[in-house]
């Protein structure tokens, strides 16, 4: 079952991107199709726009050769009367062939046109598709004896017809989408075709328009492109939307692997003030005394890589966010402990600092900005470094640090060093012996020895002794046994908040936490 679960969940991501894709690709297609509909449509619109304007414009040449025609002398079939219509032509923009019809016989007959000349035998003239309302006959798509071939719109009155050039309705084919093109006297009537094709079946979009100038009406179609066609546009969507459905999953994979990096969660925490600090008292052996406390680090809902201070310090420390993380403690414990440090001269906040802190020229402006600058006296201020630290080429800056009066413990001392003769070259104003020997305090034990020899060196060279990590009562009965040091661990009390300490009281000696303070 285990087994089956755990392959389950390594095929989650597989599955996600699975969907993504077809989703993304199913979401292409279906945009791409109303897509292409919109834009069909808007150039359907264009392209009846343009039709309507332009065969306005034919008509209204139309009109204006009937007034020329008119004010003609009626001898139109003559070589005189044929040659001034030609040269009339040249300066029309649509019209092509001008023909005249004789009516004499009661049958409208095309009797000579400008291109043929006088008509051999004249055929009568077949009946109009529709009538306008200025009574002018429309032929929509007729094959005229100029060519065979290529029929065209036919324009005709009482005694005269014209020809619409016939690239005019070509380029309506080629310059646009339209498929297919029909006219008529309006929009609720029978329309004639514009072409010789037939209605498609596959039309996909149509619209109809009017013009209010002449009182025709057009109808436009534009019609599915091949099977073929289709497929290839879908398939082109089809793997766009895949693509960037991928794209899109490995994406927020990417967002929620950085999410869950311990480390940009740390940078986060750090940035959005999550971390909180905790304060741990400092006793006096001889009489239990509170005299200072040591501020430690808190994460609240830290992730598994990180949940204990060890391991996001070490973070920190590695990914160059520890001068950050000693930057908001420093604020912190000063936000939380300011009136507690200002009511007794006496009392004092140790902060740990990291060899990287030392290295940076930001660690004394940072002190300078929230103790001194706020009236904490720098001799309250007590900085504790590791013996690496000190191992380091550090000693100019310490000297500076304690030329401003801060204090400079070594924590952890017996860690990491092989020689103390450091403890008389650098500016050092006490010692935190490592709770990795204070563990053999009360017991029969080298480790003890080790302690009192350190404890004996310390004093020596007047410098303050804590037991650090004191839990049982052998050892703080051990720790009495000692002159002069200060005791801190989980016997006397446990890390706490500003406001509990407000509330601790230390005993007449270090007894156990449960009779000295709350429980926390």
């Amino acid at each position: 079952m285990q087994r089956l679960k755990a392959r389950l969940v390594r095929c989650i991501p597989a599955m996600l991107a699975g969907t993504a894709i077809v989703t993304f690709a199913w979401l292409a297609i279906a945009w791409g199709q109303s897509l292409h509909r919109s834009d069909s449509r808007t150039r359907l619109q264009n392209a009846a726009e343009t039709i309507v304007q332009q065969l306005d414009r034919v008509l209204a040449e139309y009109e204006r050769l009937s007034l020329e025609i008119e004010s003609a002398a009626p001898a139109h079939c003559s070589p005189q009367s044929l040659e001034h219509f030609r040269r009339y032509l040249f300066g029309l923009d649509y019209l092509r062939d001008i023909g005249f019809v004789d009516t004499s016989s009661g049958v409208r007959t095309l009797v000579c046109t400008t291109a043929l000349g006088v008509i051999d035998k004249p055929r009568p003239s077949s009946t109009p598709d529709f009538t306008l309302p200025s009574a002018v006959e429309v032929y929509a798509f007729r094959p005229v004896r100029v060519s065979e071939r290529r029929p065209t719109m036919v324009l005709q009155t009482a005694r005269f017809n014209a020809l619409v050039d016939p690239n005019l309705i070509d380029g309506w084919y080629a310059s646009s989408e339209v498929d297919e093109i029909f006219i008529g006297p309006d929009s609720q009537h029978q329309s004639f075709a514009l072409s010789s094709a037939q209605q498609s079946s596959r039309t996909v979009s149509e619209l109809s328009l009017c013009s209010s100038a002449q009182g025709f009406c057009i109808h436009v179609a534009s019609n599915a492109p091949s099977a073929w066609h289709d497929l290839a546009r879908e398939a082109g969507l089809a793997g766009f939307g895949a693509g960037s459905g991928l794209a899109i999953f490995l994406l927020g994979q990417t967002m929620f692997r950085r999410m869950r990096d311990p480390v940009l969660a740390l940078k986060r925490a750090i940035a959005r003030r999550e971390l909180q600090a905790v304060y741990q008292p400092i006793l006096r052996s001889l009489d239990g005394s509170l005299v200072g406390v040591e501020v430690l680090a808190r994460w609240p809902g830290a992730p598994e890589q990180l949940d204990s201070p060890e391991k996001f310090v070490a973070a920190a420390e590695a990914h160059g966010l520890i001068g950050r993380l000693t930057g908001l403690m420093l604020e912190t414990a000063v936000n939380e402990l300011y009136d507690w440090l200002q009511r007794d001269a006496g009392r004092s906040v140790a902060i740990n600092i990291s060899a990287l802190d030392l290295a940076e020229d930001s660690l004394l402006a940072m002190l300078d900005k929230y103790y001194a600058r706020r009236g904490i006296d720098a001799s309250q201020v007590i900085l504790e470094i590791t013996e690496r630290s000190v191992a380091s080429p550090h000693q100019a800056q310490l000297e500076q640090l304690a030329g401003q009066g801060y204090r400079i413990y070594i924590d952890d001392l017996g860690e990491g060093y092989n020689s103390l003769s450091y403890l008389h070259e650098l500016p050092i104003h006490g010692v935190k012996i490592s709770r990795s020997f204070i563990s053999g305090l009360g017991l029969d034990s080298p480790k003890a020895d080790l302690v009192r020899a350190m404890v004996d060196i310390a004093h020596k060279l007047n410098l303050v002794v804590i037991l650090e990590g004191i839990e049982s009562e052998f050892q703080a009965r051990a720790a009495l046994m000692l002159p002069s040091v200060l005791c801190q661990g989980f016997y006397y009390a446990r890390p706490m908040s500003a406001a509990q300490l407000e509330d601790f009281r230390a005993g007449a000696d270090c007894m156990p936490a449960s009779t000295l303070a709350p429980a926390s």
